[in-house]
Order: C-alpha cells, then structure tokens, then sequence
C-alpha cells in the first residue's frame, strides 16, 4: 500500500512540476522579450547619439567627452541587458522533489447514546 500511494504522490508532483513550468517559461519568456525590446530601443538610442556626436566631431566640436560617455552608456546597457536575461534564466528553474509521505490516524471517541 505505501508504494502505491508513493508512486500515485510521485506522479502528482511530477504533473504538478510539470504544469508549473510551462506556466512558469511562458512568463518568464514574456519578461525576456519585454527587456530585450527595452534595452534594444535604449541602445538604439544611445547608438543614434554617438552617431550625431561623431558627426559634430567631423565639423570640428569638441566632442570626445561626449562620445566615451555615450561609448561607456551602450556598454553600461548591454551589460545590464545581459544579467537581466541571466536573471530570468535562473528564475526560469523549477526544481522537483520527492514527496514525502507521513502516516495520520483521526482517533473519533463514541458519543454516547
């Protein structure tokens, strides 16, 4: 009898974990594509800013400050872009374990007639 009501536990908790994890990628892979859509507009930006700081460069502006700062910023994104998809990736785990069984008796007293 143990084993059978082990194996029917086991195989709840392994539908269980199961089920929990498609939920758990489906979201998970929302917020991936929500952050890379994020940081890419953001670095594209940053991009188009270097651009127009290297041209004003070309008309003689004094503009290497600005470029390194600009230069420093998309690395500073990329960079962050990077641990949030690491991020995601170890909240993506679902980590399954065994159930454990325990024995329960309900003791009811007679009432009295």
């Amino acid at each position: 009898m143990h084993h059978n009501a082990y194996s029917a536990a086991l195989q709840k908790a392994k539908d269980l974990c199961t089920s929990v994890q498609i939920r758990k990628s489906r979201e998970i892979n929302i917020k991936r594509e929500d952050a890379k859509k994020f940081f890419d507009r953001r670095i594209k930006e940053e991009e188009e800013r270097s651009k127009d700081y290297r041209s004003r460069l070309s008309l003689g502006e004094d503009m290497t400050i600005a470029i390194r700062g600009s230069e420093r910023r998309i690395e500073d994104l990329k960079d962050e872009l990077k641990r949030t998809l690491d991020r995601f990736e170890e909240e993506e785990l679902v980590i399954e374990r065994n159930p454990e069984l325990f024995s329960v008796a309900i003791i009811i007293a007679k009432g009295k007639s």
